[in-house]
């Protein structure tokens, strides 16, 4: 069974995952890379949260060594804590 029944995948972890969750009032953030950012907002507005705010990170993810990985995921967590705690 699906842990969140009608959701685009198994596991909260995309964009539209993350809309979904915020539609339902649920507090969620999605992580976005730079490259992604125009999609990102025009999937959001076609949801009906033209305002729907996400973690914007730099773009790559993937051939980056680990270090640059972790620095990534620090700036994405304080955005992460930020819009959970004040919604901006």
């Amino acid at each position: 069974m699906r842990p969140w029944p009608g959701l685009a995948t198994e596991a909260p972890c995309s964009l539209h995952d993350g809309i979904q969750l915020a539609a339902r009032g649920l507090p969620a953030v999605s992580i976005i890379t730079e490259g992604f950012d125009p999609t990102a907002r025009e999937t959001a507005a076609l949801y009906g949260l033209p305002d729907y705010e996400f973690a914007l990170i730099e773009h790559p993810i993937c051939r980056v060594g680990e270090d640059d990985l972790r620095a990534k995921a620090r700036i994405a967590t304080d955005q992460i804590e930020k819009l959970l705690l004040t919604g901006s």
